[in-house]
């Protein structure tokens, strides 16, 4: 999926975050105390499948597709365990979830998620919202698209360079010559045996 594309498609999520969390100015001011335009990485490995950077400024939270600055600190984990963080009734233990690898600066992923968890934060209000599961969909969608595309073109490279290019040899003749391999293989056996016993008799 291209830069592009994915920043279109994290807009709305943006937005509805942000106006989810601007109810309570609170909510901005304390999450900016604890991690002050710091780049946090989030990585779902699963389906669907995302890569963004998360930045917290004074007055919004911004989710950027590809960071010109260095990541302060990276979270991935499958989708399930990301949710955790946010909707776990142990948050102590969701952040030490089997399927989440924290990496840079793990205080600062603790100390973050501690301010989360301690503004008991309705986050299903946000989960709920008809734009967070619009974005959602095209998401899955345009990564599905891109699989799909990529996969043809993978087939149709191998398909030029096997057929119209002749670089490559198909399956078929691999397996011709794999086969005679295995026939001058044997006979090379075959040889070495009368070999030796030629040699026992004389």
């Amino acid at each position: 999926m291209s830069a592009l594309l994915k920043f279109a498609m994290l807009q709305p999520i943006e937005a509805g975050l942000n106006l989810f969390l601007k109810r309570d100015p609170h909510i901005i001011a304390s999450l900016h105390k604890v991690a002050p335009d710091k780049l946090i990485q989030l990585e779902c490995t699963s389906s669907p499948r995302l890569s963004l950077a998360l930045q917290i400024s004074a007055d919004r939270i911004h989710l950027l597709v590809e960071p010109e600055e260095p990541i302060d600190a990276t979270i991935r984990g499958t989708r399930a365990a990301l949710l955790g963080l946010l909707q776990s009734d142990d948050p102590a233990a969701a952040l030490y979830h089997p399927e989440l690898q924290l990496s840079g600066d793990v205080h600062l992923i603790q100390a973050l998620h501690r301010a989360v968890t301690q503004l008991e934060l309705q986050w299903q209000d946000l989960f709920d919202n008809p734009a967070f599961h619009l974005a959602a969909s095209a998401l899955t969608k345009a990564r599905q698209q891109t699989e799909m595309t990529i996969s043809s073109l993978r087939q149709d490279t191998t398909d030029f360079l096997q057929q119209e290019a002749a670089l490559l040899p198909s399956r078929h003749e691999i397996a011709g010559f794999q086969s005679r391999v295995d026939d001058l293989r044997l006979r090379i056996d075959r040889l070495e045996a009368r070999t030796r016993l030629f040699l026992e008799k004389q």
